[in-house]
């Protein structure tokens, strides 16, 4: 798969700021992206949704979102040439572990 693929696409119910929160807070979603300012994706129901189960990496990442709040998705994107049967990897960032209380463990 060529660099600059567009691999899949990440998409869910979309959540306004409050109910985001609310929703992390309570533990009732492990699937959520925040778009932009107020605006987030929880994939959690969204069986669809492949791009929900693509693992993060800091330092072996292969793949970025493309996040993309008027359409209300982000897109996954190779981000080098992928080889047949290589697993997808992306940085969640640095925001998405604040949240969790977590740091990943390849960023230690």
């Amino acid at each position: 798969m060529p660099r600059g693929t567009w691999i899949c696409t990440y998409v869910g119910k979309v959540l306004g700021g409050r109910e985001a929160h609310e929703a992390v807070e309570a533990g009732k979603t492990a699937y959520l992206m925040r778009l932009g300012k107020g605006i987030s994706i929880d994939a959690f129901a969204e069986d669809s949704c492949l791009a929900r189960f693509i693992n993060h990496s800091q330092n072996a990442s292969n793949a970025r979102f493309v996040k993309e709040p008027k359409l209300l998705r982000a897109r996954v994107v190779a981000t080098r040439d992928l080889q047949a049967g290589e697993e997808v990897l992306v940085n969640y960032g640095r925001h998405y572990w604040t949240v969790l209380g977590l740091v990943p463990k390849d960023s230690e």
